[in-house]
């Protein structure tokens, strides 16, 4: 997927799909939309949303006499935040993120919990893992 960003508009619509399981039509997007953002401001959001990837149509549901699309997020919000570091290392051609974990870490201040620091570990690990069986099965 090409790497792209989304206006402050559609990150709202998507943080809406995002925080909800069950797919949802424009209709209840707006309904859920921040005071002063229009059911045309939501769908002409969703129109951007659509070429680039980010939702998907589910299905079709009856709204009143006519036909609604329900969308989805077709795009996580952990590989959207992915993409933007990316994208944003290879701008500033850095390929080594440690700088930007330790940031991450030491600055982030929802890191309180002991389990999020366990999960790192586990996730550092098992790369570690990987990253050593790769090298130790290419010699």
């Amino acid at each position: 997927m090409k790497p792209f960003r989304l206006t402050n508009k559609e990150l709202e619509i998507m943080r809406i799909l995002w925080n909800t399981t069950e797919p949802m039509t424009a209709g209840e997007i707006f309904g859920k939309s921040p005071d002063g953002v229009s059911i045309y401001t939501v769908q002409n959001s969703i129109k951007g949303l659509l070429p680039k990837g980010a939702i998907a149509i589910d299905s079709y549901t009856q709204v009143f006499k006519s036909n609604a699309r329900r969308y989805k997020a077709a795009l996580s919000e952990s590989d959207y935040a992915y993409m933007q570091v990316k994208n944003f290392y290879k701008q500033v051609d850095s390929s080594k993120p440690t700088q930007l974990m330790a940031t991450l870490i030491s600055e982030y201040d929802n890191v309180d919990d002991i389990s999020e620091i366990e999960e790192i570990e586990k996730m550092l690990a098992e790369r570690k893992a990987q990253i050593v069986k790769k090298h130790n099965g290419s010699e």
